[in-house]
């Protein structure tokens, strides 16, 4: 999670104001690039080369572990999950490019749990 912060916030260029309240379903990775859309503004990542160095790449990272925080809840399984998983290296695949999709308990809103494609429906919640 801290590199996709360091990625949206010094790369992307997203206000931490904005970081604070962002929600799985204001991003989205399609064809290697990621966009971060928010009621103020849009931001855009396109991919480097190398997939360790590749902005896209860690916000797919963070968006599979989140998804995997939500339908695994099991500490024991989440820690499973990442001791079997392999550290990403220049060689590495680009995980910007793949087209895994997140659970529709991911997508839910974090509030209500009504299905808002992960955003808060901040009509009818506080969020």
């Amino acid at each position: 999670m801290d590199r996709c912060l360091l990625v949206l916030s010094q790369l992307a260029g997203v206000p931490y104001i904005r970081l604070a309240v962002l929600t799985v379903g204001d991003v989205t990775v399609v064809d290697g690039a990621a966009t971060i859309t928010t009621p103020a503004l849009t931001w855009t990542l396109r991919p480097a080369d190398d997939s360790l160095l590749c902005g896209p790449c860690a916000v797919a990272r963070w968006l599979r572990i989140l998804n995997l925080v939500v339908t695994r809840p099991s500490h024991a399984d989440i820690a499973q999950v990442l001791k079997k998983a392999k550290p990403g290296n220049s060689g590495s695949p680009h995980l910007c490019r793949t087209t895994r999709a997140l659970d529709d308990a991911t997508l839910r809103c974090r509030c209500c749990r009504r299905s808002t494609n992960g955003v808060t429906c901040r009509s009818r919640c506080s969020g």
